[in-house]
């Protein structure tokens, strides 16, 4: 028997597992596999990163860190190194993802000696989406990179399966439980996704970048002219849809309907089927006509669009600033925004805010009791 499997460095190893395995969100596991890994004799650190793309370059953007990981840089000399690189800086790494492989090694020269380094790359539908980095200063046995990558393979199993309980089945957007899991934290307190987090601290060190801001924001202090805002979209007439043309078709326009907002909201933003034929989305951006200029191109967008057999899809949208409201408050406002727009027409846009500076909608009743089913 190898080393490696003798019952007693098994058993840290198992735990580790068993602990992953208890998870329920993907924060939570992440931190958990590196546990896991870190638990192997001789490992000097362990790290994760997001493998993320900005305007045609790639990065890779650190996470999580146990040991030495992420507090120096790859010369060893002492000094913090940021929290998003560009892919470039590994080759070895880059070359992997470049050829589809799920590891990579390489040997690093540190002031204080060589450091042998191995990458396991977490795959997801065709696209690399983060990576696993284990740095130890004698070189990986077989038997070792084998335990890594059984160990890795049920972090990524069940990653997708946290991955699958978050999504709606058919559009793949974020569904109504993960919504419900946010509905009483303010936007400005929900974790950023991957891109959005590289995309951060990029405009952070080089002023805004187009590609993931809706409007232009002051470089190096994007925060100060972004804002949250919440917007409910609902497909206008969608019973009539599903009468006339069957059920079929009615998932067809939902399913292109999501495609579309995939298209129209950048992957900073957030995009969740909220039920039936209504979606919500959670962006950013730089003003109120930087958001109402964002909303009616969606709008027009899907309104041009032809549906095979419909013709024509329209969607009313109503939508509401952050600000310090939970997620429950910015959804009653956008709805009395869109049931506004239902009542006027359909096919546009309209702010709660605007609406009720004019008289035309009331506020929400603010109810300081939650009920419990």
């Amino acid at each position: 028997m190898s080393d490696e499997y003798t019952p007693k460095r098994l058993q840290p190893i198992l735990q580790g597992l068993a602990q992953m395995t208890g998870q329920r969100s993907h924060a939570r596991l992440e931190r958990s596999v590196i546990t896991t890994l870190a638990r192997l004799e001789g490992v000097v650190s362990v790290g994760m990163m997001d493998l993320v793309r900005l305007s045609e370059a790639d990065y890779v953007l650190f996470k999580h860190g146990d040991g030495a990981f992420c507090r120096v840089c790859e010369t060893g000399c002492g000094a913090e190194i940021a929290g998003l690189r560009p892919l470039a800086e590994y080759p070895e790494l880059g070359r992997a993802i470049a050829h589809g492989k799920r590891q990579a090694s390489a040997i690093l020269s540190t002031a204080d000696g060589d450091v042998h380094v191995t990458w396991l790359i977490f795959w997801h539908r065709q696209q690399a989406l983060q990576c696993v980095e284990l740095r130890q200063n004698r070189p990986f046995t077989a038997e070792r990179l084998e335990l890594i990558a059984a160990v890795f393979q049920v972090y990524q199993n069940y990653h997708d399966l946290l991955d699958d309980s978050e999504r709606d089945a058919l559009t793949g957007l974020y569904n109504r439980k993960t919504f419900d899991e946010l509905r009483f934290r303010r936007a400005s307190d929900i974790p950023h996704t991957p891109q959005g987090q590289a995309a951060l601290q990029r405009r952070r060190g080089q002023g805004d970048h187009p590609e993931f801001s809706h409007g232009a924001g002051t470089p190096g202090q994007p925060d100060a002219d972004e804002s949250d805002w919440l917007a409910v979209i609902d497909i206008d007439n969608f019973k009539q849809i599903n009468d006339r043309f069957g059920h079929l078709y009615g998932d067809e326009v939902l399913l292109l309907v999501a495609n579309l907002l995939k298209q129209g909201f950048r992957s900073t933003d957030r995009v969740f089927r909220y039920g039936g034929e209504e979606f919500v989305v959670l962006l950013r951006a730089a003003d109120l006509a930087t958001t109402e200029h964002v909303l009616e191109r969606l709008r027009q967008a899907i309104a041009a669009h032809r549906f095979p057999q419909v013709g024509q899809v329209t969607v009313s949208i109503g939508f509401s600033r952050a600000g310090d409201a939970t997620l429950s408050t910015l959804i009653e406002q956008a709805d009395r925004a869109l049931y506004y727009v239902k009542r006027n027409g359909k096919n546009q846009l309209a702010h709660y805010e605007s609406l009720l500076e004019r008289g035309l909608v009331q506020a929400p009743v603010q109810n300081q009791e939650v009920d419990l089913f």
